[in-house]
């Protein structure tokens, strides 16, 4: 049968939708029989597949994701009756038009940030109370390169919110917020060193003890300025700011996620992931998006940031800055095993990231020739480079700085099939901040490092 399909209300140039013929079990579950081409379905009466329920919907590579209450649902033997004395088929537009897909395209970044204290639950404690000695235990944070990022769908169901829901929404975030002060951190309080209250230190150690300590993400204050948001705004506009920030619903409503996509990190730890989403009008339904993000890790995929864990979900439109404590930032995968290497950490406040010395020069393209590899670099020029000056970028100008170096000497794999690393330490006289040149003795150094590690073998 050539069933023609006729789009009620459709304007000259309109675009309409693909659609497809479905068969429906008793579960609700469509499977695909047949495709339009050219507004029209060509099928046959006699297909064995065809049950008692038939549905015409739009056409999707898996018809698991449609919502049967989409489509639009036929008896099969009076249909097909139907059809046969006329085989047109008029789909009005209030069911047509939401099968036209919405192009969405998720954006973000995953960082990785490095703490100034050892013990990580140590530094979780000290942003939680916020106002410590120090302030902030988080030195500083760089792009995670090398990872899959999991993209979810979060959709968040409940009856509309109304004036009078305003102080219990403030009372329910007010009890998150006791409950996990080590994810939700207090904002550190502006003006001198104070301690911090016997009470917070109580309920910090209390979540610590509890097993709440996450080093999947950073803790964040947003929940703390959404709450101060809220108690400063008139009832009506806390209506419309809790509309507008998806993070605050899996608070308030009923919410389920489904997994849509795995997307890996750019090279310069970015990520993206576009799809087209058909989004049927749910009554009192919200849709947001929240990502997880994993690493192979000695030959296992490990978790290193879990947005559902942190409480952080984003509308399509929102780039999702992701941080972390786990995992492997850019460039800081060490060689393999019985390899010797030498990592230039930071020379005075500059960070080994920032410092520029192309001594290879760039190709056409604006490519740096200097690094050949992964764990090489061009043959060094006369005198070590030290015509070439390097500039520490953001350095504060000092009379002097020192510059740290770390040399490790990696091991075989054990019994147990672990490596260890063993390290192997100096450093270099102290240069002038504001510029820096490598000189041959620093090259010198380097090389009598990699000489000290081979005869630790």
């Amino acid at each position: 049968m050539q069933l023609r399909i006729k789009f009620v209300g459709a304007q000259a140039n309109e675009q309409t939708p693909s659609i497809a013929l479905y068969v429906l079990n008793i579960r609700g579950k469509a499977q695909k029989i047949a495709t339009s081409e050219d507004e029209k379905l060509n099928f046959e009466t006699d297909d064995a597949r065809l049950g008692s329920l038939i549905a015409l919907g739009p056409e999707v590579a898996d018809p698991s994701t449609l919502d049967p209450k989409s489509l639009v649902t036929y008896k099969t033997a009076s249909q097909l009756a139907a059809w046969e004395k006329n085989p047109i088929q008029e789909i009005p537009p209030q069911f047509w038009r939401p099968w036209l897909p919405i192009h969405i395209c998720l954006a973000g970044s995953v960082s990785k940030c490095f703490l100034f204290l050892e013990d990580k639950i140590g530094a979780l404690r000290s942003i939680a109370l916020g106002n410590t000695v120090i302030r902030n235990p988080i030195g500083y944070c760089t792009p995670v390169c090398n990872g899959v990022v999991e993209v979810w769908e979060s959709t968040c169901c409940c009856f509309p919110f109304l004036l009078e829901d305003v102080p219990v929404l403030i009372s329910k975030i007010q009890n998150v917020l006791a409950e996990n002060p080590l994810m939700f951190p207090t904002p550190p309080p502006e003006g001198p060193y104070s301690p911090a209250g016997r009470a917070a230190e109580l309920a910090v150690d209390r979540a610590i003890a509890h097993g709440k300590a996450d080093l999947r993400f950073v803790p964040n204050t947003q929940l703390h300025q959404d709450l101060q948001a809220l108690q400063a705004s008139s009832t009506a506009d806390a209506v419309a700011y809790f509309q507008a920030h998806p993070s605050l619903w899996w608070i308030w409503c009923h919410c389920s996620s489904t997994k849509l996509a795995e997307a890996p990190l750019n090279a310069n730890g970015t990520f993206q992931y576009c799809f087209d989403a058909y989004l049927f009008p749910w009554l009192f339904c919200g849709h947001s998006y929240f990502y997880k993000v994993k690493q192979l890790v000695g030959g296992s995929w490990q978790y290193i940031y879990d947005g559902s864990a942190a409480g952080q979900y984003f509308s399509a439109d929102e780039t999702a800055n992701l941080t972390t404590m786990l995992g492997n930032a850019c460039g800081s995968v060490t060689p393999p095993p019985g390899t010797d290497f030498v990592i230039l950490q930071q020379i005075g406040g500059t960070l080994s990231y920032a410092l520029h010395s192309n001594y290879g020069g760039v190709d056409g393209s604006n490519n740096d020739l200097t690094q050949t590899g992964p764990y090489s670099v061009q043959t060094l020029p006369p005198a070590a480079g030290s015509s070439t000056a390097t500039t520490l970028h953001g350095a504060r100008r000092r009379s002097s700085c020192s510059i740290s170096i770390r040399a490790w000497k990696r091991s075989a794999p054990t019994t147990t099939g672990s490596a260890s690393r063993l390290p192997i330490s100096t450093a270099i006289p102290s240069a002038p901040c504001n510029r820096f040149r490598i000189p041959s003795r620093g090259v010198s150094i380097l090389r009598s490092l990699s000489a000290a590690s081979r005869r630790s073998k």
